[in-house]
C-alpha cells in the first residue's frame, strides 16, 4: 500500500535577479507531499543523508524526539532537507568543518560583488545596529550577531573542532534554559520562522534605501533558527548541534567599527581556513 510521505527539498542558490526572494543555507524548506511506495528507492543515498522519506506528522513532531527515536545524528536523518543539512552531517562525521565552509564561500563571492551588494543598517531593539552588505540572505548576517558568534577567536572556532564543539554545548545548554519551547520546536517551526523572518527583512530592505528597525520578534527568530540546530545535533543538554552555523559565521565574517560586517571574501577579513 502507497504511504503518503513528505519528500523535502531545499533549494540552495540564488536568483540571477536582485528582485527574487534569496534562498540559502538556512533558507526555505519547500515542502513537496508525494505518494512513495515501499521499495522506491533503489540507490544509497549521498553522504551525509541517512534518511530521505519522511511521514507528514514528522514535520510537525519535536526534532527532539525524532532524533531520540531514530537513535542518529539529526542533521545526517534530514540530509535530505538540503546541502545545509547534508555538509553539516559530513562535518560532524569527519570532525572538520572545512566542508561546510567552504560550500557556501563561492555564494559570498557571487553575492557581495554584485551592484546590489550596498551597505544597509538594521537597528536592534537594544539599541545596537549591525550593517550588512548581503541583500539576499540577511538571516544569515543578522543570527550571527544576534547568536554572539561575532564575538568568538575565528581561526579557533574554524579550525579546532574540540574547541568549536564546546562552544556548541555551552551555548545550546543556555539556550535551552531560556528558550521556553525549546524542546518542542519541529522542522516545521523552522520552516515557518524562516519565511516570516526573510518576509521581514526583504521588506524592510524594500522600504528603506539605508537601514531598518527589527523587532523583537525577528529577534526571537534568531534564537529558534539556533535551537533548532542544537537540536538537530541530539546528545541532550549541552548539544554540540549548532557547530557548523557558528564556523560559517567565523570563516566567512567579522565584525568591523560601528556595527559594520565585513566578509572575508571580499579580503576584508583573513582568511582562517587552515
Amino acid at each position: 500500500m502507497a504511504l503518503r510521505l513528505v519528500a523535502l527539498q531545499v533549494l540552495v542558490c540564488y536568483s540571477v535577479l536582485a528582485d527574487e526572494a534569496p534562498i540559502i543555507a538556512l533558507l526555505q524548506l519547500q515542502l513537496d507531499v508525494q505518494e512513495v511506495t515501499h521499495g522506491a528507492h533503489e540507490h544509497e543515498p549521498p553522504a551525509g543523508v541517512c534518511k530521505t522519506t519522511f511521514l507528514e506528522q514528522d514535520m510537525t513532531r519535536p526534532i527532539e524526539e525524532i532524533v531520540a527515536e531514530q537513535d542518529d545524528d539529526g542533521w545526517c536523518l534530514f540530509g535530505s532537507l538540503g546541502e545545509w543539512a547534508r555538509q553539516c552531517a559530513i562535518s560532524r562525521q569527519r570532525k572538520t568543518v572545512r566542508n561546510f565552509v567552504d560550500t557556501w564561500w563561492p555564494i559570498y563571492q557571487d553575492v557581495l560583488t554584485r551592484p546590489e551588494a550596498t551597505r544597509f543598517t538594521f537597528r536592534f531593539p537594544d539599541g545596537r545596529s549591525l550593517t550588512t552588505r548581503d541583500h539576499h540572505s540577511p538571516l544569515d548576517d543578522v543570527d550571527c550577531f544576534v547568536n554572539g558568534w561575532l564575538a568568538l577567536p575565528r581561526g579557533q572556532v574554524v579550525n579546532n573542532f574540540t574547541f568549536l564543539e564546546e562552544v556548541s554545548k555551552a551555548f545550546c545548554a543556555d539556550l535551552e534554559r531560556s528558550l521556553p519551547e525549546y524542546h518542542r520546536i519541529s522542522i516545521n517551526d523552522l520552516h515557518l520562522e524562516t519565511q516570516a523572518d526573510n518576509a521581514s527583512f526583504q521588506e524592510l530592505m524594500k522600504s528603506s534605501s539605508t537601514s531598518g528597525n527589527l523587532t523583537a520578534s525577528v529577534i526571537h527568530g534568531m534564537r529558534l533558527h539556533a535551537a533548532s540546530k542544537c537540536l538537530l545535533g541530539g546528545q541532550g543538554p549541552g548539544s554540540p548541534g549548532v557547530i557548523c552555523d557558528i564556523a560559517n559565521c567565523a570563516a566567512s565574517t567579522c565584525l568591523g567599527p560601528d556595527g559594520e560586517l565585513l566578509y572575508a571574501v571580499l579580503g576584508e577579513c583573513p582568511d582562517v581556513r587552515a
